[in-house]
């Protein structure tokens, strides 16, 4: 058999190899992040605004449980049906910490976090009646 045959077919294999390693990959992290999540608990922040937090450990022994901070209008119904709601939305901050203090002076929301912090955005949207409310966080992380 001619080298340059034999080059061809190892390439060929390697490939293949590549690529079904790539989609196993792909396969077995590609899952929803939140799809563990369990309610935690809520805080009332405004009369309007309200704080909940889920919870994810279903990482085992080497990865942290992870809380998810969301602010929303009060919600009601199960610890089961919250979550539901909240799937859908957008945390605010993701991490391994803590919320200490939260307080909310007109359109901003200052959060006292001690902790990991995994993601974090610099405003949060949430429904008020119907209307979208845009609040401006800021952060004092330790």
């Amino acid at each position: 058999m001619p080298a340059s045959a034999v080059f061809k077919v190892l390439h060929a294999l390697v490939t293949v190899a590549l690529l079904v390693v790539v989609i196993g990959f792909v396969w077995l992290t590609g899952g929803d992040a939140k799809a563990d999540d369990v309610y935690q608990g809520s805080h009332q922040v405004s009369p309007d605004l309200w704080l909940y937090t889920t919870k994810n450990s279903s990482g085992n022994a080497t990865v942290p449980i992870v809380y998810r901070y969301y602010l929303s209008q009060q919600l009601s119904g199960s610890p089961d049906q919250i979550t539901k709601v909240l799937h859908d939305q957008m945390p605010f901050l993701t991490g391994t910490g803590s919320i200490s203090a939260i307080t909310r002076d007109g359109d901003r929301v200052a959060v006292a976090y001690s902790g990991r912090v995994y993601s974090l955005d610099p405003t949060a949207t949430y429904e008020n009646a119907g209307k979208p409310v845009t609040v401006q966080l800021t952060y004092n992380i330790q």
